[in-house]
């Protein structure tokens, strides 16, 4: 019951901590299956904090052209991850579309992944908010989807800033509030 509920504390607790935590369990907690989704879940989160490089991770276009973030090395960008139905990735459209078009042609990108696996859905969101930035899907739904099992996404959005060394330098996870201030 307890590994259980550390599996829901990632977003709360530093991963640090939850790490050491994990480390003192016996082997055969550790050697559950619950146990290697959580030393799964802890090592993806640790790889999307600030200061870690990005992970590669290749996507669909809407026009069905594989991207890459690789594409972007010596580029800043935002990395987004959000769904169609997802509400607040919605209400948060208006500020982030002022970053882009405040930074844009600036040496800055800004990359939303889409993470519902609804391609209808996904398509007609670009289109009825006039989305211009790079628009990307694993076309798979949350819980198939590697690019959320590899950057440890338990919750969005989640807005993460590279720098172009492809360092993360901020990370929207710890964050209860949308900050756009913080992000600019």
């Amino acid at each position: 019951i307890h590994l259980y509920g550390l599996s829901y504390s990632v977003i709360s607790l530093e991963t640090e901590e939850l790490l050491d935590v994990f480390n003192t369990l016996d082997d055969k907690i550790k050697d559950s299956p619950l146990g290697k989704e959580l030393n799964q879940k802890l090592l993806s989160v640790q790889s999307s904090k600030i200061g870690k490089t990005i992970k590669p991770f290749t996507a669909i276009t809407p026009t069905g052209l594989a991207f890459s973030n690789t594409y972007l090395k010596d580029t800043v960008y935002l990395l987004a991850f959000g769904a169609t139905w997802c509400k607040p990735c919605r209400e948060n459209l208006p500020e982030l579309k002022h970053i882009y078009d405040k930074f844009k042609g600036k040496k800055f990108q800004f990359v939303f992944v889409n993470l519902d696996g609804n391609e209808k859905a996904w398509k007609n969101e670009i289109i009825q908010y006039r989305l211009k930035w790079i628009n990307v899907t694993d076309e798979k739904k949350w819980d198939e989807s590697a690019i959320v099992k590899d950057f440890g996404i338990s919750a969005i959005p989640l807005y993460l800033i590279i720098d172009k060394s492809q360092k993360i330098v901020y990370n929207s996870i710890r964050s209860r509030n949308f900050e756009p201030e913080q992000m600019e």
